[in-house]
C-alpha cells in the first residue's frame, strides 16, 4: 500500500504504555486518584518537541499485571478525538493500514483507541506514522522541563532544527499520559578512520610510506540499535571520503570506481580471514569514482542506499553491528615531507530522521569527521673526503634501491630527487638507465652537487621506513669507488597521528633526524686514488734513464767481447 510504502516505521519509546482503555474503571484494576494536572517531561538536551492531542480524556498510570508480568500502564477513560488530529483521515489510513481491525468511517474514539491496546513495537509504529502524517497544526510547545498538558494520548514529535554531527531526530512517540517523560530514544552515529602500511600488521591513527607505494585504509562505524534501527522504513548509510592530493585510492580499470571490501562484525574488531572471518558484505555497497586530479583532493564514496533493504530474512538484520570498509591508496609525489604528513578525512551521512515520509529525498546527517595521516620522509647526504680536512666533494653518483625478496627495486626520482615510483631492474638494466648517454639518467641518479655555499649534496624525498641501499656507481675524480653498497635504516615513531621521532641507522650507528621536516641526514666518506706514472711526468724520466744506463752497458760489454776475440 501506499502508506506503508511512504512511512517510516516508528518506534512507540519508553513512555509509549500499553493503552488500556475504560469508559468506567476496569474490575480488578486498582486505580490512582486521577491527575487533572498531568505532565510531560522533556530530558534530551539540545532537541525541540512539539506534542499534538491524538484523543482527550481522563488518564491515569496502573501498575497492570499480566501472566505474572506487572506493567505501569497509561488508561484513558471518556475518550473523544483531540485537535492534535485530523479524525477522518487518521481512520482511513487506519483501515488500509488494519483491515483485519474492522474499523468503518464511523467508528467512535473510543473504537479506535480500543485497537491500540497491546499492540506490537511494529504495529505501534505503524499507528504512530499514521498519527504523523495526518496530524493537525495545532500542537503544544515542549520546554526542557516539566509541562502541563490536558490529559489524553499523544503524539510526541522532535523538531529539532539544527543538529548536531552525528545526531539524529528522535522518533515520534505516542504518550498517554499521567506523568511520562520523554528519554532519549535514537543512537548517535560516529565513524573512525585508521591506516596501515605494507609492513605494518595493525591498523593505527597513523602510520609511514615511501611514495609510489600502497597503504590499507579502515573505515568503521556503527548501525544503530535494533530498537532505533525499526522506527526507520529505509536506512541510507555512505562513507564519504576526502583524501589529500598525495593518495590516490586504487581504482578498477573498467570501471574507474574505488576497488573495496566491506564488512559486517558482531564487535569493532575486523577479521577477514580464517573460521571466524566476518560477513563480507561488499555486495551492499556501491563506490563512486574518484574526483579531483593533480593538486585537487581525492573524493569518493562508498554507499548504501538502505541497510535495511534485502540484507537478510529480517530488515534490521544489520541493527547494532558494526560495519567495516577497507581500500588500498598509493602514496604520489605530491606528497608533503614532515609532520604535517597526509591526511585522509571521512564522514559518515547516515538517515537522521525516523518520521521521514518518503517525498523527495531522504534526509541525513553527517559525522564529525575522523582522519588517518601517512607520513614520508627525506634522506640528505654529503658526499666527503676521508682524509685530511674532509673537503666536500661534487661529482659523486649513487642509486637507492631495496629488496623485494630477491630483486631490486630502485628509487625513480623527478628533477628534484623526489620519488616518483620504484622499478625492478637487473644489474644490466641498472646500467643501461644510467650509461652516459641514456636520456633519462639523471631519474635514477643523486649526484653531489654544491648547493649554496656547501659542495657535496645530495638527497632524496619520500621514504618510508624500512631498509635501503645506497650504491656509488661514480667516484668523484681522484677517488676510489665505493664497491659495496651503504645499508641504512630509517625507523619513526608516532602517537596520536602526531609523527614524534625519525631517526637513519648506519651499521651500528643512529643518528635522530627531525621529525618537524621529516629529515634525516648522512656522510659518505670516499678515499682518494693511488698516484701513478703518467706520460712526461718525473716516472717517464726516470725510465728513459734507466734505459739510457742500460743501453751504455749493453755497448760497453759489445766492445769488450770485441776486443777480447782480435787478441786471441
Amino acid at each position: 500500500m501506499k502508506l506503508l510504502k511512504k512511512m517510516s516505521a516508528l518506534l512507540v519509546a519508553v513512555v509509549m504504555m500499553a493503552v488500556t482503555v475504560v469508559p468506567t474503571l476496569a474490575e480488578g484494576v486498582t486505580s490512582a486518584p486521577q491527575d487533572p494536572t498531568a505532565t510531560i517531561t522533556v530530558n534530551i538536551a539540545n532537541h525541540s518537541f512539539v506534542a499534538y492531542q491524538i484523543f482527550k480524556g481522563d488518564a491515569i498510570r496502573e501498575d497492570v499485571t499480566v501472566d505474572g508480568t506487572t506493567t505501569n500502564t497509561g488508561v484513558l477513560s471518556n475518550i473523544d478525538w483531540g485537535d492534535g488530529i485530523k479524525s477522518s483521515d487518521f481512520v482511513t489510513k487506519l483501515m488500509e493500514a488494519f483491515p483485519a481491525w474492522d474499523l468503518t468511517a464511523n467508528s467512535t474514539p473510543t473504537d479506535v483507541a480500543n485497537k491500540f491496546s497491546g499492540l506490537s513495537v511494529e504495529d505501534a509504529n505503524k499507528v504512530a506514522q499514521i498519527a504523523f502524517e495526518n496530524k493537525t497544526t495545532i500542537s503544544i510547545q515542549l520546554n526542557q522541563r516539566e509541562n502541563t498538558v490536558r490529559q489524553g494520548y499523544y503524539l510526541i514529535v522532535d523538531t529539532t532544527q539544527n543538529l548536531t554531527n552525528g545526531d539524529a531526530l528522535n522518533p515520534a512517540i505516542l504518550a498517554v499520559n499521567g506523568n511520562v517523560s520523554v528519554k532519549e530514544k535514537k543512537d548517535n552515529v560516529t565513524v573512525d578512520k585508521t591506516v596501515k602500511n605494507e609492513t605494518d600488521s595493525d591498523f593505527a591513527g597513523s602510520t609511514d610510506s615511501s611514495i609510489g607505494k600502497k597503504v590499507t585504509f579502515k573505515l568503521h562505524t556503527q548501525i544503530i540499535d535494533e530498537e532505533a534501527l525499526a522506527n526507520y522504513e529505509s536506512y541510507f548509510l555512505q562513507f564519504s571520503d576526502t583524501a589529500s592530493n598525495a593518495l590516490d585510492p586504487v581504482v578498477d580499470d573498467s570501471t574507474k570506481e574505488v576497488i573495496f571490501n566491506a564488512y559486517l562484525s558482531d564487535d569493532n574488531v575486523l577479521v577477514t580471514e580464517g573460521e571466524n572471518a566476518d560477513e563480507n558484505i561488499t555486495s551492499w555497497f556501491k563506490a563512486s569514482g574518484v574526483t579531483g586530479i593533480g593538486k585537487d583532493n581525492r573524493t569518493f564514496t562508498f554507499t548504501d542506499s538502505n541497510i535495511k533493504d534485502g540484507k537478510a530474512e529480517t530488515p534490521n538484520y544489520a541493527a547494532g553491528k558494526h560495519i567495516f570498509i577497507t581500500y588500498k591508496a598509493t602514496l604520489n609525489n605530491n606528497a608533503v615531507i614532515g609532520s604535517d604528513g597526509n591526511p585522509n578525512k571521512v564522514v559518515v551521512n547516515y538517515s537522521n530522521n525516523p518520521n521521514w515520509n518518503g517525498a523527495g529525498q531522504p534526509p541525513h546527517g553527517t559525522t564529525p569527521e575522523d582522519k588517518a595521516i601517512v607520513f614520508t620522509f627525506e634522506l640528505d647526504g654529503t658526499k666527503v673526503a676521508k682524509e685530511g680536512d674532509k673537503i666536500k666533494l661534487d661529482g659523486a653518483e649513487f642509486v637507492v634501491y631495496r629488496m623485494n625478496g630477491t630483486s631490486k627495486e630502485y628509487a625513480v626520482m623527478d628533477a628534484s630527487n623526489k620519488i616518483t615510483g620504484w622499478e625492478t631492474l637487473t644489474d644490466d638494466g641498472l646500467n643501461s638507465k644510467i650509461a652516459t648517454n641514456a636520456v633519462d639518467r639523471e631519474n635514477y641518479l643523486l649526484i653531489s652537487k654544491t648547493n649554496g655555499n656547501n659542495k657535496g649534496q645530495f638527497g632524496i624525498q619520500g621514504l618510508g621506513d624500512g631498509d635501503y641501499y645506497l650504491q656509488e656507481t661514480k667516484a668523484p675524480d681522484g677517488y676510489n669507488l665505493i664497491i659495496d653498497p651503504i645499508q641504512f635504516t630509517i625507523s619513526s615513531t608516532q602517537s596520536n597521528k602526531q609523527l614524534k621521532e625519525v631517526s637513519i641507522q648506519i651499521g651500528n650507528t643512529t643518528t635522530p633526524g627531525v621529525p618537524d621536516t621529516g629529515t634525516v641526514t648522512t656522510t659518505v666518506e670516499n678515499t682518494k686514488g693511488t698516484t701513478l706514472p703518467e706520460t712526461g711526468g718525473m716516472g717517464t724520466t726516470l725510465l728513459y734513464v734507466a734505459g739510457g744506463i742500460l743501453l751504455i752497458g749493453s755497448a760497453v760489454l759489445l766492445v769488450t767481447k770485441k776486443r777480447m776475440g782480435h787478441e786471441n
